[in-house]
């Protein structure tokens, strides 16, 4: 744990919620190891494609992003759809310089990492 005081995020407006993190690829595939709360990457079944489950429903999405960290960067991630009042937001994973969908490729350090910021006026 950090051993500093941390101050609060300022957002201009009410009731923003920040939901970021990473997981790592794993065999199957799936994923593993996730770091951050608020949300749920799994693979969906097909090849290249992440789901992504929110712990909770939003008014709306107003930033998202997806990138892959990756030594030999092959391939790059992107947020293809978000459904906030679902509570749900779909990664495709894409080969560098194609457009053809594809598992990431599990090596040390690989990691999926994502960020979206949230509007929760349904929850006032």
């Amino acid at each position: 744990m950090a051993e500093r005081n941390f101050d609060t995020l300022g957002v201009l407006g009410r009731k923003k919620s920040v939901v970021a993190g990473s997981v790592a690829p794993a065999a199957g595939p799936t994923t593993s190891d996730q770091q951050g709360t608020g949300f749920a990457i799994t693979h969906s079944g097909v090849a290249g494609v992440y789901s992504v489950a929110f712990t909770d429903r939003y008014a709306c999405c107003l930033y998202a992003h997806a990138s892959l960290v990756q030594a030999n960067r092959s391939q790059y991630a992107e947020v293809s759809a978000v459904d906030p009042a679902a509570g749900t937001a779909t990664i495709h994973v894409m080969a560098t310089g194609g457009a053809v969908l594809g598992d990431i490729t599990i090596a040390a350090g690989t990691r999926l990492e994502v960020l979206f910021v949230m509007d929760d006026q349904l929850n006032l």
